[in-house]
């Protein structure tokens, strides 16, 4: 609890700071701009993180599950919206660009309550599929103004369902090694992104330096995929199950000294078929009666 109140203070505080200024005023350097420029970032955290944490496991499986998903998806697209068509009107300012975190929120809500596991290639068509129609459409007005929205449909699904999936499922295989290197790439990829765009002069001039001023732009979706898996996996230690708890097994019995091995076999089996399955009850029987045998022997 102590640590969803120290994201949810630390989030509000950004997102406030950048929507009111301070920050770009009050941090020195440009580091205060560059805050203030993830302010959706900030949001997608705050709402995805708790309703993650504190809604989903509540309502998943109940009647209220998808009508109450479905309610505050639809005030996230009207709040979108609202703030999209105050910003076409009257130009773009903090308050206004925050337009794109709550469109992401409107199909971030519904995803992460499908059940899971989901079928392996579902991830990989969201974020692939999406990412190759940006590729063709890129020049369209609505994909370059919804740029961060398609960001967070490529970036989530792999981070949430991929990488870390043991933060909506609890049964779910995850690789220690694969994570980190997630890591790394959510860190290392907007940060080179960001210093080929600082050096716009010396970047040709044509569709690869069109493409790289549309790459800078999802900056804020690493953002929030990181602190969110981070938060999850490694504050939480939400990284699914280990190896012994998806197969079933028993950690193997000892039977105690000046026991009856053969009582104790019988117990043995009894207690593994109930707690752990035939599979684990066959092994405590087999190894009890091995051990009659050594000591007849």
């Amino acid at each position: 609890m102590l640590l969803a109140a120290g994201l949810g203070v630390a989030m509000s505080v950004l997102l406030i700071g950048s929507v009111t200024g301070w920050i770009t005023n009050g941090v020195p350097g440009s580091l205060g701009a560059r805050a203030a420029d993830n302010s959706e970032a900030y949001v997608i955290v705050l709402v995805l993180a708790s309703w993650i944490q504190f809604v989903r496991p509540r309502i998943s499986g109940t009647p209220v599950a998808w009508p109450l998903t479905a309610v505050v998806a639809g005030v996230c697209f009207a709040i979108g919206y609202f703030l999209w068509d105050i910003g076409t009107i009257n130009g773009g300012t903090h308050i206004t660009t925050l337009n794109e975190g709550f469109f992401a929120l409107a199909l971030l809500l519904p995803y992460v309550m499908l059940r899971r596991p989901l079928p392996r290639r579902v991830p990989w068509v969201i974020s692939i599929g999406t990412l190759v129609l940006t590729v063709l459409l890129y020049k369209d007005p609505t994909v370059v103004d919804l740029a961060e929205v398609i960001g967070c449909i490529v970036l989530m699904p792999i981070a949430l369902d991929v990488v870390d999936a043991g933060i909506l499922d609890p049964d779910a295989r995850t690789v220690p090694t694969l994570r980190y290197a997630w890591y790394g790439f959510l860190v290392l990829v907007p940060l080179a992104f960001a210093g080929i765009r600082s050096h716009q002069p010396v970047v040709p001039a044509g569709g690869f330096a069109e493409a790289i001023r549309y790459l800078v732009r999802p900056n804020e979706d690493f953002i929030a995929t990181l602190v969110i898996c981070v938060y999850f996996a490694v504050l939480l230690g939400r990284t699914g199950a280990s190896a012994r708890q998806r197969t079933g097994q028993a950690a193997p019995a000892e039977v105690p000294v000046g026991a009856s091995t053969s009582v104790y076999a019988s117990t043995a089996v009894t207690a593994a078929a109930a707690g752990t399955g035939t599979a684990a009850a066959t092994d405590a029987g087999t190894a009890a009666t091995a051990g009659e045998t050594r000591r007849r022997g």
